[in-house]
């Protein structure tokens, strides 16, 4: 809201609009923003929200990101700090409403790769110390929505060096 006000300062031909999301995705942020419950209530489970009035392809981008942010947060080998554990709190949160309503995300680092898997092969590259073919790096991960692909994971995989 602040940040509406302040676009007042400036002249019309200055202010920037505000975003535009879809209806359904702007319905997902607002169940998002209510607390989960309300004071001088029993905790019951709140209902999912209804994803399937979504795009397959924003919820994708949306947990990507989350996905993305996750990483980020926690770099491997890297102590986490207590500010990063309060973020990581909140993603689980909002993970746990999109797996609520059928969201999966399957991040493949690490996983033998076989050529009939739904993944996108960006790069293959030699990797010391591999006796097989690993995904070596996701790059975005895989989601399912009730089961159903909705954004084919990018992966780079790693091969066992050549023999010379």
């Amino acid at each position: 809201m602040a940040a509406t006000a302040r676009q007042w300062r400036y002249p019309r031909e200055f202010r920037i609009p505000p975003p535009r999301w879809p209806s359904a995705l702007a319905a997902l942020s607002d169940t998002l923003a209510r607390p989960a419950v309300s004071p001088g209530r029993d905790a019951a489970p709140a209902a999912a929200p209804d994803v399937a009035a979504l795009e397959p392809r924003d919820i994708a981008r949306v947990a990507t990101e989350l996905w993305r942010l996750r990483r980020q947060l926690t770099p491997a080998g890297a102590p986490v700090a207590p500010e990063a554990r309060r973020a990581l709190r909140r993603l689980d949160a909002v993970g746990d409403v999109l797996a609520a309503a059928g969201v999966e995300v399957q991040d493949h680092d690490g996983a033998p790769y076989d050529s009939g898997q739904n993944l996108m092969v960006l790069a293959f590259e030699q990797t010391d110390g591999l006796t097989d073919e690993r995904v070596v790096q996701t790059l975005r991960p895989s989601v399912y929505l009730g089961g159903r692909l909705a954004q084919a994971g990018e992966v780079i995989v790693g091969t066992p060096p050549r023999p010379d």
